[in-house]
């Protein structure tokens, strides 16, 4: 199983990456991703890492599909879908690559597709997992105070866990784009946030 992940090959990213945006539970409605999509033009971002945790797996196709021809029509960035491998398979011709919560990386055996893999962690053990299944990225928080958690890990926490990493880190929760040079001082690759891109 072990050999499978390290020989396992990616798709490269579209472009370098600072900025991801993380879309928040958008509704299955050509208003709904119309206004994220308007919103989401008025900044710079590298990559869309499309998420919905409050639906099940066929309605999450749906809308991803949905979100997905609207999105091509006006961005050239990497996007990516945060769902199970099973739900990724149904998609896999339109994502560039899946990201995992971090339960599915810990349950991670091999990789199952030549795309970009993702994951979210919050500790050390987490992002040790990531980086020894030759994930591409991974995300490290929430860093600071945000509405989504109450706890947070603070710069020098995140420099002392990400250090642990050999994949690219992306400090998460609480940040803005302003937050980007101070990430990448604290060993962090870019940012990636939902607020800061959608209000």
């Amino acid at each position: 199983m072990e050999d499978n992940i390290n020989k396992a090959t990616t798709k490269s990213c579209k472009k370098d990456i600072s900025i991801i945006a993380i879309t928040p539970n958008l509704k299955d409605t050509s208003k709904s991703i119309e206004s994220y999509l308007k919103e989401l033009k008025r900044h710079q971002i590298d990559a869309v890492v499309f998420r919905n945790k409050a639906i099940a797996s066929k309605k999450f196709i749906k809308l991803f599909n949905n979100f997905h021809e609207e999105f091509s029509n006006s961005f050239s960035v990497n996007l990516f879908a945060n769902c199970s491998e099973e739900t990724f398979n149904d998609i896999k011709d339109l994502a560039d690559g899946i990201h995992l919560t971090a339960e599915r990386l810990m349950n991670l055996k091999a990789k199952k597709f030549n795309k970009i893999y993702g994951a979210s962690c919050h500790n050390k053990k987490e992002i040790i997992k990531a980086s020894n299944s030759k994930l591409d990225y991974c995300f490290l928080g929430p860093v600071q105070k945000n509405i989504y958690k109450k706890k947070y890990i603070g710069w020098d926490k995140f420099n002392n866990i990400s250090s642990f990493s050999e994949i690219k880190v992306y400090a998460l929760g609480g940040l803005s784009i302003e937050n980007l040079k101070v990430a990448k001082k604290n060993n962090a690759a870019g940012i990636a946030s939902i607020s800061a891109f959608y209000n």
